[in-house]
């Protein structure tokens, strides 16, 4: 997500049943430094707090961040939640409907809805996390198992190495004491489903793999075109 801080107020004055909505938001956005998709930071500035204390009704900060967070819970991108941001309500407009016009209910959805337009600004991407897989493989089945990671599954393979340590127990399995292979490569876990099933049947059960998480990185080939309200 880029940063995003919008000098101007974002006002909401709309009707919802028999009620009338009015309230006036400045937020800002940051990104998180982070590569584990870790929990949104939201929080109130000094002067947004004080203001809230200063109207005559309880708990309006507390509405305030409800808001928030249940607009961080469903984010934009097929409704996928906010992760790795950090999310400040810098500035509230008490003069827009006057201190006794303000309510719980106008600043939960004022914060809903600022936090949309802002999102549509801020340009959010689709993360997904990625695996370590380590896999050992006979010689013979190596190049069917690295055209399956690179090709069909989007992997980076990060190194193969040559090594008979995997010799008996594959020879035990019939491959005939022959050189095996370690593969090391990065792969997006949703491309693992199925994995064991696909690679026992490109090796003959000769085969033999760990995964471990690394990180969350871009789904590269998502596209916000594609039919989403991303």
């Amino acid at each position: 997500i880029n940063s995003f801080s919008h000098d101007d107020w974002f006002r909401m004055d709309r009707v919802l049943g028999s009620r009338i909505l009015r309230a006036a938001l400045k937020i800002a956005i940051e990104p998180k430094s982070s590569t584990c998709a870790s929990e949104p930071l939201l929080r109130l500035s000094s002067q947004t707090r004080s203001k809230l204390v200063s109207v005559a009704k309880r708990d309006l900060d507390l509405a305030l961040l409800d808001g928030l967070k249940a607009a961080v819970r469903r984010g934009p991108l097929e409704g996928h939640p906010l992760t790795d941001i950090e999310l400040t309500v810098l500035d509230v407009d008490l003069d827009f409907v006057g201190p006794d016009g303000l309510d719980s209910a106008s600043l939960t959805h004022c914060a809903i809805r600022a936090l949309d337009n802002a999102l549509a600004l801020a340009r959010p991407m689709l993360i997904e996390p990625v695996m370590r897989l380590d896999l050992d493989v006979t010689e013979s089945k190596l190049g069917d198992v690295l055209a399956d990671l690179s090709l069909k599954r989007g992997a980076l393979v990060l190194h193969v190495d040559t090594n008979t340590r995997e010799q008996e127990s594959f020879s035990s399995r019939g491959s005939g004491g022959s050189m095996t292979a370690r593969v090391a490569a990065h792969v997006p876990l949703a491309e693992l489903l199925g994995y064991a099933t696909a690679v026992r049947s490109l090796t003959a059960g000769e085969a033999s793999f760990t995964t471990e998480y690394v990180h969350h990185a871009p789904v590269l080939s998502y596209s916000s075109s594609s039919g989403s309200s991303s």
